[in-house]
């Protein structure tokens, strides 16, 4: 049997929204430089 997810919820309202802020490549860049700095060291 395959695995499916239903979303039984029929709720019309609209309540998230894409930010523009977040989908250009200048903040992806630096969000992806910040988890480069928190990444664990190998030892």
């Amino acid at each position: 049997m395959e695995h499916q997810l239903f979303c039984c919820e029929v709720d019309t309202i609209r309540r998230a929204y894409q930010d523009s802020n977040l989908l250009n490549d200048r903040v992806l860049q630096t969000m992806l430089k910040a988890e480069e700095i928190y990444l664990p060291s190998p030892k």
